[in-house]
């Protein structure tokens, strides 16, 4: 063996139960050189240092538990010391605040395996892409005339898209136009391509607290660009409404998104929603 220097940190116990002098308060033992150990010996701190000593018998035995289906434990006897004997499954107690502790990691790992399930089952969608316009054209008031909504509103011209294009869909936002505007190509249900014009203007929903026209009643309350949240299908109140276009821009020979507002989009005016999803 090298001579490598160890050192142990020995408290009240000896390396071996069976060993019988050993130090009465924690000491640090350096060992140059541990000894070489014959047949049934076994390293044991002596007299300040470690050496070798038969175990008395000769040899240890130890109780075969497999056989009996238990298991090995070690067991404790009072400051006199202890051993190994076999103990039944199950057999050692907890503490009531252990079974607690047990148990409610158990539930917490019960609610995290059906929130994954969930994620996995309906996992939270990336944001919106145009995916069409609904087939029907209406005012700045949806369903006002129509009977195609449940009621006129945000909710209700959503609910025309979702009919057109499953659960989920809803009038489109000029940000969702965006997004699908720069995200071309890579989700295969945005229906905005880089070669095929849309010149249809169709409605879609903006509040900018810039009301179009000057005289707009409530100008600070976002009504005066998306027809009063579509449910305001006249022109008494100065609202508008907001409609988008794709088409080539003259300037710039390119294909672009193009949002009309003011006397552009009156909200007496009709023209289908544009749906994303």
């Amino acid at each position: 063996m090298s001579k490598t220097k160890f050192s142990y940190a020995l408290g009240l116990v000896p390396l071996l139960l069976a060993a019988d002098n050993y130090g009465t308060s924690r000491e640090a033992v350096i060992v140059n050189t541990l000894p070489m150990c014959s047949t049934g010996q076994y390293l044991v701190y002596q007299g300040g240092g470690v050496v070798c000593q038969t175990i008395s018998g000769g040899t240890l035995s130890l109780p075969n538990c497999s056989s009996q289906g238990q298991i090995l434990t070690s067991i404790s006897s009072g400051d006199a010391g202890g051993g190994l004997a076999c103990t039944t499954k199950g057999m050692p107690s907890l503490s009531s605040s252990d079974i607690t502790t047990i148990d409610n990691m158990e539930t917490t790992i019960t609610m995290l395996g059906t929130e994954l399930t969930q994620i996995q089952n309906t996992p939270p969608g990336s944001a919106s892409v145009y995916v069409g316009a609904s087939t029907n054209p209406y005012t700045g008031a949806q369903g006002t005339g129509s009977g195609d909504g449940p009621s006129p509103g945000i909710a209700g011209a959503a609910s025309i898209c979702s009919q057109q294009y499953g659960t989920g869909a809803h009038v489109c936002t000029v940000y969702d136009m965006y997004f699908s505007a720069a995200t071309i190509g890579q989700n295969p249900n945005n229906k905005l391509s880089a070669t095929t014009q849309i010149t249809t203007q169709q409605w879609v929903y903006s509040a900018n607290w810039q009301p179009p026209i000057a005289g707009a009643q409530q100008p600070d309350a976002g009504l005066a660009d998306n027809c009063g949240g579509f449910t305001y299908p006249t022109g008494d109140r100065v609202w508008k409404g907001t409609q988008f276009v794709w088409e080539t821009i003259a300037e710039t020979s390119q294909i672009g998104l193009k949002f009309f507002g003011g006397t552009s989009a009156a909200c007496s005016s009709t023209a289908p929603y544009a749906c994303c999803k």
